[in-house]
């Protein structure tokens, strides 16, 4: 995933961003003088909100900026408090029974990384190019960003939160940062965006909203490669590609064609690193269970491969122009020539830009309904937020003119899946015919959000209806009630014990008309919404 989130607290805050970046309290320069120094280029504010607390987009971030604004909530320039000021550290006791430490939340980090190949075009490539690829890459952040603003980013109001209301914006600190903790070339930017805003109706300092953030993390992040890819495509001439996994622990990827799948291995050694882990846990785990694990599990033996191989962070960042020598040198280690794959990357598409008008009633339904088909292969049921993340992985491969058209095309797809869908909760208001702030987000009544509205589809009722169904059905084989009794009554768990109480009683109330046990009678309900 190109855009991950994560949670920071008013006592880590940026702290440790800003140790990697450039000290100086200047103006921002153009970006190639940064390619000397000695380490990531000074932070950028971002968001529509920054008229807020004094401030315009692309500004740089001050050491005594970001700490007034996100470890103490205060206005950067006057010192006055932005709404309630951040609460104490507090100890709380977690879900081991440990006592932690919690702080109060500052912000929320959504780092945006560039796929792979994008960062070896990077790389390799000349000041110039380097230039376009981080514009490129910069156009796509502030779109998805702009976008998210419209969408999700906003704070609640009224008793327990019950309406969802508009806020100007989103306050927010970018800093790129150019390699992995390996060295590897990896261009990413994290964007910490501020819990402080302002609410449309009445001005009054808030905090956000984050869970309907959270909700939209993986939108975000297909949107943002669509969106980067629209843009070099542009600007660079490229091309994209499907690429199938090396290995099964991998899924597709969607890479620049030109870029060889050899040279995006050698400059992912941190994913290497990664994968035999994670495949030495996998074995581990089928040795002690002896059956296969759920690709669930897989996944968190992946964060766990993740976290273990995970070496602490060199802050003596080296000057880019020696890191890209050095990338090169590799490249050519591995025998490719770097301006051999410049060529072979850059000016090279034929493809005409999608706009709005190109499609029409007939595609949208169609491609809509493929949409709705594959999520529901893998949910029983789903929200605005994953139509919008499948939309984008459907259309993977079509490149849009501009970013207002991919923004439509994509919530004409989201829209036509929902008609296809089976509502689970129906809306509760209309379409406000008053646009007041306090009432209406994102074309819907405050007490609406959109993106909480859950769907299904009749596939996925059927089936449900089918196991129910199977409940009742006592023709097929099943036990007894006196061997249930028998097994519950001889159980020992590994450490001796019998079943106490009522763990011997069996499920009565579960048991078909016909008095045995079926495997049916062991199924669980129906589906629930996930949480």
């Amino acid at each position: 995933m190109t855009v991950s989130i994560a949670r920071l607290s008013t006592e880590a805050g940026v702290s440790y961003l800003l140790k990697t970046t450039s000290h100086a309290d200047v103006e921002t320069r153009d970006l190639t003088s940064y390619y000397t120094g000695a380490s990531n280029p000074p932070g950028q504010w971002l968001g529509a909100g920054l008229a807020g607390i004094g401030m315009t987009p692309r500004d740089t971030v001050t050491d005594a900026a970001a700490k007034a604004l996100f470890e103490r909530g205060e206005h950067p320039s006057t010192g006055a408090p932005l709404g309630r000021t951040p609460n104490q550290a507090s100890t709380v006791t977690g879900a081991n029974g440990q006592l932690v430490r919690r702080a109060a939340v500052a912000g929320f980090d959504l780092t945006f990384s560039v796929p792979k190949s994008v960062s070896v075009l990077w790389a390799l490539g000349s000041d110039e190019y380097k230039d376009k690829v981080m514009a490129a890459h910069h156009a796509a952040l502030e779109a998805t960003l702009t976008w998210l603003e419209s969408s999700a980013i906003h704070t609640r109001a009224g008793h327990g939160g019950v309406a969802h209301v508009g806020v100007h914006g989103s306050i927010a600190a970018a800093f790129d940062h150019w390699e992995s903790r390996s060295g590897d070339p990896q261009l990413h930017t994290h964007v910490v965006i501020a819990n402080k805003t302002q609410r449309v109706s009445d001005g009054v300092w808030t905090s956000l909203d984050s869970r309907t953030l959270y909700k939209a993390t993986v939108a975000a992040s297909q949107h943002y490669n669509g969106l980067l890819y629209d843009q070099l495509g542009r600007d660079l001439g490229t091309e994209a590609e499907v690429r199938t996994p090396t290995s099964a622990i991998h899924n597709y990827s969607f890479e620049l064609s030109g870029v060889d799948d050899e040279l995006i291995r050698e400059f992912s050694s941190r994913s290497r690193l990664i994968d035999i882990e994670a495949v030495r846990l996998v074995k581990d785990w089928f040795d002690t269970h002896r059956r296969e694990p759920s690709n669930a599990v897989k996944l968190k033996l992946r964060q766990q491969a993740t976290l273990s191989t995970r070496t602490a962070k060199n802050h003596d960042v080296v000057p880019l122009n020696t890191r890209t020598r050095q990338w090169r040198e590799r490249a050519q280690a591995k025998g490719f020539d770097p301006e051999t794959v410049l060529a072979a990357t850059i000016n090279r598409s034929r493809t005409h830009p999608l706009t709005t008008a190109d499609t029409d009633a007939v595609w949208i339904t169609s491609t809509a309904g493929l949409v709705k088909d594959l999520v529901a292969r893998r949910r029983a049921t789903w929200n605005r937020w994953n139509l919008i993340a499948e939309a984008e992985r459907v259309c993977l491969e079509i490149r849009c003119a501009t970013a207002t058209d991919r923004i439509r095309l994509m919530d004409a797809l989201a829209t036509s899946a929902e008609e296809q869908s089976v509502a689970l909760n129906e809306f509760r208001y209309g379409v406000p015919a008053t646009t007041s702030p306090d009432l209406v987000f994102n074309g819907r009544s405050v007490f609406d959000l959109a993106s909480v509205h859950l769907f299904t589809d009749v596939s996925t009722l059927a089936n449900e209806e089918a196991i129910m169904n199977a409940h009742t059905h006592d023709a097929g084989p099943h036990l007894e009630h006196t061997t249930v009794q028998d097994a519950l009554q001889q159980f020992l768990s590994t450490r001796g014990e019998p079943l106490q109480g009522e763990q011997c009683r069996p499920p009565r109330p579960c048991w078909p008309a016909g008095g045995g046990w079926t495997p049916s009678s062991a199924l669980p309900g129906p589906a629930k919404p996930p949480r």
